[in-house]
């Protein structure tokens, strides 16, 4: 049941009430709604970032670990009580309470619990395959944890080292849990040279001994932690010799623009075109099709940790902000082939190739990247007022619910309002036989947009009461039709 939202003059009132209350008031008052609703409180805490200084005062309680040791055991021995065993479900408010109990702990407490927590949800996932991507936080929360205690760098190895052996150790990993998230545990963690150094070798350790498939993501951990160290030859040797995806050659580029190396920066931008581009070309002929293929080569290159076409918006606000308008255009033509060629995008394109006089085969170019997208198609024909060319993608359509049939009705309706009213008749027709109140309302619908255009455009109100009126008498024996159509 949705909630009631406050009024705008009560909100004001509250807003003020709440700012005249003393702190302590304040506080006491979201502390007794935390205790009186568990999602109040988690929601306090998504909100606020509790300060390291709080965590390392509280208190060791041992007995506090104990009960919640026992708690998390039982709750992952019972799942068979909370989800079905053939479905794996979404996230479990209990882990995430159990997260935020934890959060609240001495760090060394922390440390105490996490671990069995893991181990708890690592021994009961394969009989009850829940998502384990909540697991995710708890990595997180064990790097903070130890990076709370003050440590050596001698005295944190062993901290970075249970981070590392959880890779092979737990069997969360095929259920929804990110390795990313022992990455950000080991980076809270590791802060010097000293530490730096440490992971880098025990990486090196795990891939002479890993199975190959874990070899890329550990060499790119690898790459990270050489670059945190400030060893930037080593960095490079790494990063430049393992550039596949688009998140890679980004963080390449990112560097040398760091290194105030635009030059290096732009080339490694277009480096990873050009290898999109190829990658494009070698899945085409794989599949034996004129076109992109997503799968084989060109899967391989796509983006991983940050959004496909990432490094298309980066070059086209490079260009922009140079003014150069050459590749600029060639960038965004780029856009519309790796990404999607929309009517934002060809309304963004036109001024800047009509400048370059390239627009008559920009256009049909674009024209033959939407030649399967009939609503950009109709947005198009509609924006250059190629009437008949709309009229016919209208015509093809098939009716009962079509947006593209509303969209270019509403636009065609001045030029071709009997054409128009055709369209708008299938509409009703097909959704009249359907039979059922739902499809009758759209009917109706479409009905009213008949009767505007015989009422407005043809000015031919006795044909739109021949029309309805054929229809009610058609389905004199259908209320349901009868009321919706009552008040036309």
């Amino acid at each position: 049941m949705r909630q009631p939202s406050l009024k705008p003059d009560n909100k004001t009132v509250l807003e003020q009430s709440l700012a005249a209350l003393p702190q302590l008031e304040l506080v006491q008052l979201l502390l007794q709604f935390a205790a009186e609703d568990e999602n109040f409180q988690r929601k306090l805490l998504e909100k606020i970032t509790i300060p390291a200084r709080i965590i390392q005062s509280q208190p060791l309680n041992p007995q506090l670990v104990t009960r919640l040791i026992k708690e998390i055991k039982r709750f992952f021995a019972n799942l068979n009580d909370l989800v079905d065993p053939y479905y794996e479900t979404g996230p479990l408010t209990q882990i995430e309470d159990f997260l935020n109990e934890i959060q609240l702990l001495n760090p060394q407490d922390q440390l105490l619990v996490i671990p069995q927590m893991l181990k708890a949800a690592s021994v009961s996932v394969d009989d009850y395959p829940i998502s384990t991507e909540q697991l995710g936080e708890a990595f997180v929360l064990y790097g903070k944890a130890a990076s709370l205690l003050n440590l050596t760098p001698l005295q944190k190895e062993g901290y970075l080292e249970q981070l590392l052996n959880w890779l092979d150790e737990l069997e969360i990993w095929e259920y929804g849990a990110e390795t990313s998230s022992v990455l950000e545990g080991l980076k809270l963690l590791a802060t010097t040279p000293q530490d730096y150094a440490y992971l880098i070798q025990s990486l090196q350790t795990q891939l002479e001994a890993n199975p190959a498939q874990k070899t890329a993501e550990l060499v790119e951990w690898q790459a990270a932690f050489y670059l945190l160290a400030g060893a930037e030859s080593q960095y490079l040797a790494i990063r430049q010799s393992h550039l596949e995806n688009e998140s890679q050659y980004y963080e390449l580029a990112d560097y040398w623009q760091k290194q105030n190396q635009p030059d290096k920066y732009l080339a490694t931008l277009e480096s990873w075109l050009e290898k999109l581009k190829q990658a494009r070309v070698a899945g085409a002929s794989e599949t034996g099709y004129n076109r992109p293929a997503f799968q084989g080569n060109y899967s391989a290159v796509l983006s991983k940790n940050i959004y496909s076409g990432f490094i298309l918006e980066q070059l086209s606000q490079y260009y922009q902000q140079i003014g150069d308008q050459p590749n600029l255009l060639r960038i965004l033509i780029r856009k519309a082939e790796e990404k999607r060629a929309d009517f934002e995008l060809y309304r963004e394109i036109k001024p800047l190739a009509q400048r370059l006089g390239q627009w008559v085969e920009v256009k049909a170019k674009y024209l033959s990247l939407v030649r399967h997208d009939d609503r950009t198609l109709a947005q198009i024909y509609l924006f250059e007022q190629e009437w008949a060319l709309a009229l016919a993608l209208a015509q093809k359509q098939k009716p009962y619910r079509n947006s593209v049939i509303d969209l270019l009705g509403q636009g065609l309706k001045e030029i071709y309002p009997k054409e128009v009213i055709e369209l708008y008749q299938k509409m009703v027709a097909e959704n009249l036989a359907e039979a059922n109140r739902k499809n009758y309302q759209i009917a109706a619908g479409y009905a009213a947009k008949i009767k505007e255009i015989y009422l407005k455009q043809l000015k031919e109100p006795e044909n739109w009461q021949k029309y309805v009126g054929q229809i009610r008498a058609e389905n004199k024996r259908r209320p349901a039709l009868q009321d919706e159509f009552k008040g036309l």
